[in-house]
């Protein structure tokens, strides 16, 4: 244990201090490809990861808006720490969370998930121990997709058509 590390050790709590960022632009968004955008980052604040601090850990969420969206609000799905290995590790889901226009359906469902890395998706991370002068910092993105969604006109030529078949099956039938 480093004792001028900048640290809150064994108080029943995994330590993180966290910066963000406030999104301004995604970038060019077109469906089917996934854009990463830098949310903010966390760093582990411990030295040492007591038996204490492991207990009833819960999951964290991370919450953040596109303009003309519903919020994101997504949450580990684990939270855990070792401290024989004096490590902590979050884990998100590969699942993607899908939200809708708050306005009338202009845009296509957009779906987010978050990733440790920006290039490629990456679901989980370990936090190792703080050692004097160093810190365990991770970038925290999230990996934001457009996805089609069928316009009304679309469900209503559909409808019109399978009615018609279930109508044109039952006059078959009396005949």
């Amino acid at each position: 244990m480093c004792v001028s590390c900048n640290t809150d050790d064994n108080d029943g709590i995994l330590d993180f201090t966290h910066t963000y960022m406030t999104l301004t632009n995604t970038g060019n968004l077109s469906v089917g490809m996934p854009v990463y955008v830098l949310l903010g980052t966390m760093t582990f604040r411990e030295s040492d990861v007591h038996s204490s601090e492991t207990d009833n850990l819960g999951p964290f969420t991370i919450s953040f808006q596109l303009s003309g969206y519903d919020a994101f609000s997504i949450a580990t799905t684990s939270m855990t720490a070792n401290s024989s290995a004096n490590t902590a590790t979050a884990v998100f889901s590969s699942a993607y969370q899908y939200v809708t226009p708050t306005g009338p359906l202009l845009y296509p469902t957009v779906g987010a998930r978050i990733s440790f890395s920006n290039s490629a998706y990456d679901q989980n991370y370990t936090w190792d121990p703080l050692q004097c002068g160093s810190s365990d910092t991770v970038n925290i993105y999230a990996q934001i997709q457009y996805f089609d969604t069928p316009e009304p006109a679309t469900f209503i030529l559909l409808g019109s058509a399978l009615l018609g078949l279930g109508l044109l099956g039952r006059r078959r039938r009396k005949a």
